[in-house]
């Protein structure tokens, strides 16, 4: 009888532990597209700030002095124009 129930005790667990790692992939998907998507939102809040959230001084400072700088700026935003005034002529 104590046979039968180890025997049983090891196939139950056995089986368990084999189901248990089936899921193993599923959730490592799952946790790569949740860090993925958080990502995506970290960027998509850093460009929002770079475009619109910085003050006209901020971007002057920052881009103004540099033509180059200033034109991938502005292609960048999609901006035709200076928030303000063309620092770059």
């Amino acid at each position: 009888m104590r046979t039968n129930t180890t025997l049983k005790v090891l196939l139950t667990a056995g089986l368990l532990a084999l189901t248990g790692c089936e899921t193993v992939p599923e959730r490592a998907q799952q946790v790569g597209d949740d860090i993925a998507e958080a990502n995506d939102a970290i960027l998509e809040t850093a460009e929002r700030t770079v475009c619109f959230g910085a003050s006209a001084g901020a971007l002057t400072r920052r881009y103004g002095t540099n033509p180059e700088r200033f034109q991938a700026w502005q292609k960048f935003c999609q901006h035709g124009t200076w928030p303000t005034s063309d620092p770059v002529q």
